[in-house]
């Protein structure tokens, strides 16, 4: 078993790297992990810092892993946090950590 000193603080791209780290690992487990979202309600919906879906009929609101982490480090002026996954062709390939998002606003 492999042991590490406990860190006093982590960076978003400390995280970014560990994501993609685990998801050359082990593909498919990544990507069903980070695509988990579950049920949650209105109070942690409206929590100011975990980013959490909007509500749906079907589903209530949801929440995920990438909604707790960006939690966590924040968002930027437009809601967008700074950990974000990269799909091409429906196909996660990569996290980036991209604290300037405007560019992916319409």
């Amino acid at each position: 078993m492999r042991y590490t000193m406990l860190k006093k603080s982590t960076t978003p791209e400390e995280v970014v790297e560990l994501l993609n780290e685990m998801l050359k690992l082990d593909y498919e487990a990544t990507k069903k992990f980070i695509e988990t979202k579950v049920s949650c309600n209105e109070n942690l919906a409206n929590n100011s810092l975990i980013q959490v879906d909007g509500y749906s009929e079907k589903d209530g609101y949801l929440v995920g892993p990438l909604g707790f982490l960006n939690g966590i480090f924040g968002d930027n002026e437009y809601g967008y946090g700074c950990i974000c996954a990269v799909y091409e062709d429906k196909n996660l390939v990569k996290f980036e950590c991209n604290s300037n998002l405007k560019d992916n606003v319409d």
